[in-house]
């Protein structure tokens, strides 16, 4: 499962999001013998944040933060799904 969360991963941990997320995967698991999870943090909300009234994960953070990880996320999809197929 590739999951995008749109808070920053300390604040994911924070309010237990992987305990929780973490029940899916064993289900996942239980039903077809394997499953990984990776969580792609801080992704953007909303295509125009102008638009919106939202101030919980500026904008700024957030476009900073997919200029920084974009392309280490990317990598890490694509390690997984290479992962999954040699599973298979």
């Amino acid at each position: 499962m590739i999951l995008t969360m749109n808070c920053p991963e300390d604040y994911m941990k924070v309010i237990g999001y992987p305990a929780i997320l973490d029940e899916n995967a064993k289900v996942m698991e239980d039903i077809f013998g394997y499953s990984e999870t990776l969580y792609v943090c801080n992704t953007y909300q909303f295509n125009d944040y102008s638009r919106y009234d939202f101030n919980l994960f500026p904008e700024e953070d957030k476009r900073k933060y997919r200029d920084e990880h974009y392309a280490i996320d990317l990598k890490n999809a694509y390690e997984l799904g290479k992962r999954l197929v040699e599973k298979i």
